[in-house]
């Protein structure tokens, strides 16, 4: 649920910036952020489990690891799109729909952004790029968590989307929402 709002807010982001709706657009990130926010409460609720209480409950979530949800690869595909190497990961075959369509060229924040870049003007690029740098800190706080979490949880433990576990998510580490930005 968490990650298909969060999708549908950067969808909803990049078709108010196409529109020229900058201040929409921020707004529709910043609410993004906000739900990262909230959704680290979660971590904190889960991480008061028992290891043994965590195992019992994980068993019930096979397949359906947060980083390895189709949900999740939306929101991720639709703010900037992933490298050639991450499109052609497991991470990515395993939610063919998110993937033809990443290949199909669905439309991105980060595109948006870098193509409305001299109509935003100085002013709404710079509050525009703070929203995003605070959703990508956001993001990057969450991903941080989720591989502590299963550290402490899991250990040497496969993950529940069919991963490697906290190798993976170590991996993850360094993905990023907007990397395609730094670049312009």
């Amino acid at each position: 649920m968490i990650f298909t709002t969060l999708a549908d807010e950067m969808v909803a982001a990049t078709a108010a910036l196409r529109a020229g709706r900058t201040e929409q657009a921020i707004a529709r990130v910043e609410r993004a952020d906000r739900v990262f926010a909230r959704a680290a409460m979660l971590f904190r609720l889960v991480a008061t489990l028992r290891v043994e209480a965590f195992l019992d409950f994980r068993e019930h979530t096979e397949g359906a690891s947060a980083i390895q949800s189709e949900q999740y690869k939306r929101f991720e595909a639709v703010c900037g799109r992933p490298s050639g190497t991450r499109l052609g990961s497991a991470a990515f075959a395993g939610v063919p729909r998110v993937r033809s369509a990443v290949e199909a060229g669905v439309d991105t924040l980060s595109d948006a952004r870098r193509e409305a870049d001299t109509a935003l003007g100085a002013v709404g690029r710079a509050a525009l790029d703070r929203a995003l740098g605070r959703l990508e800190a956001g993001h990057q706080r969450w991903k941080a968590a989720h591989h502590g979490l299963a550290v402490r949880m899991l250990g040497d433990a496969p993950g529940s989307g069919y991963t490697a576990g906290v190798p993976y998510l170590r991996a993850c580490l360094s993905n990023r929402l907007f990397g395609g930005l730094a670049a312009s």
